[in-house]
């Protein structure tokens, strides 16, 4: 009884040990940071129409079971690093995210400085939070309008999918979701 006792004590301790915490002790916070990371990057690759989606579908779902503690570094199936020193990878090497700034899997900047950028290299959300099409035309556009113009030309299911989450366009979601629907409406 003795020892069964002591092997539940240590099996409890390590568990706290290895278990991350947060200020509120809540478990796996920095799991979630993790999974918010991977998830935002593979949001990306699927805009920009990567052909490595799969397989970073298959790795954000991986990132992303329940209570999966972080990883200070993390391989991609071809043993590229995914995430390494607080920088986010693409299979193809090129950084995804490093010191506050998200590129596409083309090494085009997607988001910088309160801006948002289509795969092609032009703005799509200025800092002010105005909206500019992927067409280039050269008005600038509330989240609402941008959504509206999107929706009379890509597929309803895609409009139906995507127009609950773009809101304003001003959190990172809400913009990525408004630029994957103008992206594809282009």
């Amino acid at each position: 009884m003795c020892v069964r006792w002591l092997f539940v004590t240590l099996a409890l301790a390590v568990a706290v040990a290895v278990v991350p915490m947060t200020g509120s002790g809540e478990p796996g916070q920095a799991g979630r940071e993790d999974c918010q990371m991977a998830t935002q990057l593979r949001q990306l690759a699927a805009i920009y129409g990567s052909a490595e989606l799969e397989m970073i579908t298959k790795e954000t779902g991986a990132i992303c079971v329940p209570g999966t503690a972080p990883r200070a570094a993390i391989r991609w199936p071809n043993k590229q690093p995914l995430k390494s020193s607080g920088t986010w990878y693409y299979p193809n090497e090129n950084p995804a995210f490093s010191s506050g700034t998200w590129r596409y899997p083309n090494k085009e900047l997607a988001n910088s400085s309160g801006r948002w950028y289509y795969p092609d290299g032009n703005e799509a959300r200025s800092s002010q939070g105005r909206w500019t099409r992927p067409d280039r035309d050269v008005r600038r556009l509330s989240a609402v309008e941008l959504r509206e113009w999107a929706c009379r030309r890509a597929p309803a299911t895609e409009c139906a999918r995507l127009s609950p989450t773009i809101g304003e366009g001003n959190t990172d979601d809400e913009a990525l979701a408004a630029i994957e629907l103008a992206w594809m409406a282009r």
